[in-house]
C-alpha cells in the first residue's frame, strides 16, 4: 500500500473520507493524492486552451487549489504525503484515470446514506467509480467512524474462485496487520447447513492469503439486508466485498456492494473483480 487517491468536492462525505484517508495513510505509510474536479460538460476538457480563456473556470481553479491549500494543511494530515491536483470534466472518468496514471492501490471517497435521502447512492460518483475501478475502492459515509483499522469483516460466498476476487483486499488486510473475520450470509433461497458452510470456511483460508482468520455465519432474507444488520451489532472496522461485472465467477454482484454501501454502519471496501 503505497499510493492512495482520494478524491474531494469538500462535502462533509469527503470530509470523512479524507479524515479516515489520513488513518489507513499514516498505518501504511503511504502516500495521498487529494484531487477535484471541476465539472464541466463532456468534451469541454478536451480544449484545455479554450476553457483557460473562460473568467469562470479560472475562478473555480483557482478556489479549488485554495480548498485543497487549507485540506492539505489541516492536522489530520500531519505526518502524511500529500499531493493535491486539480482537474476539469466529468468527476468519474476523471477520478478512474487518475487512479491508473498515477497507480493508485486504493480510491477511498464519500458517498451518501440512508439519512441522506435526497442524495441516494445510487447514481452517484461512488457508484460509478466503484463500477469501473480495477484496484479497492473504499466508500466512507459522513458519519462512519475507523474505531479499529485492524478489524476486517470478508462477506463472501467464499466459493472456488473467491480466493483471486479477493486477493487485493487481503493484500489491503496484510498492508494494515489485520484480523479477518470471515461473514457467510445464509439466506432461505440459497440456504447452506453449517457443516458446508464451514467446509467452504476451511477451503478459503487454505486457499487465500495466510492471515489471521475467525468465522461468522449469519442469517436473514437476502445477502444485502444480512450483511448490513450483521455489522450493525459490531460497528468498527471495515467490511469488504468482491463484486463482479458479469455471471461466472464466484463473488457477489455490484448490486449487493452498492447496497451494502448505502446501509452500512462501518466503511466498506470493495474490489470489482471482472477476470
Amino acid at each position: 500500500m503505497k499510493k492512495i487517491l482520494i478524491p474531494t468536492d469538500f462535502s462533509p462525505c469527503a470530509k470523512n473520507a479524507l479524515k479516515i484517508g489520513a488513518a489507513i495513510a499514516s498505518a501504511t505509510k503511504a502516500e495521498i493524492l487529494l484531487l477535484h474536479v471541476i465539472y464541466t460538460t463532456t468534451g469541454l476538457e478536451k480544449i484545455p486552451e479554450r476553457l483557460a480563456d473562460y473568467p469562470d473556470v479560472k475562478s473555480a481553479v483557482l478556489k479549488a487549489k485554495n480548498a485543497l491549500k487549507n485540506e492539505e494543511q489541516s492536522s489530520i494530515l500531519k505526518g502524511v504525503k500529500v499531493t493535491t491536483s486539480v482537474d476539469i470534466g466529468t468527476a468519474s472518468p476523471v477520478i478512474l484515470f487518475t487512479a491508473r496514471k498515477w497507480k493508485a492501490d486504493l480510491i477511498i471517497m464519500g458517498s451518501h446514506g440512508m439519512e441522506e435521502a435526497s442524495h441516494p447512492f445510487v447514481g452517484s460518483n461512488a457508484q460509478k467509480v466503484l463500477r469501473g475501478s480495477d484496484i479497492p475502492v473504499l466508500c466512507v459515509q459522513k458519519n462512519h467512524t475507523l474505531k479499529n483499522i485492524k478489524n476486517l469483516t470478508l462477506a463472501s460466498n467464499f466459493e472456488a474462485g473467491s480466493e483471486k476476487a479477493t486477493a487485493k483486499l487481503l493484500d489491503f488486510a496484510q498492508a494494515v496487520n489485520a484480523s479477518v473475520q470471515l461473514l457467510y450470509v445464509n439466506t432461505p433461497i440459497n440456504f447452506r447447513d453449517s457443516a458446508y458452510i464451514n467446509q467452504r470456511f476451511e477451503w478459503f483460508e487454505k486457499n487465500a492469503s495466510k492471515l489471521k482468520y475467525s468465522r461468522a455465519i449469519h442469517c436473514d432474507y437476502d445477502v444485502h439486508k444480512g450483511v448490513a444488520n450483521y455489522l450493525a451489532n459490531a460497528k468498527n472496522g471495515i467490511v469488504c466485498l468482491a463484486t463482479r461485472t458479469r455471471n461466472g465467477l464466484p463473488s457477489y454482484t455490484l448490486g449487493i456492494a452498492e447496497s451494502v454501501a448505502y446501509h452500512s454502519p462501518i466503511p466498506v471496501l470493495s474490489i470489482n473483480y471482472s477476470k
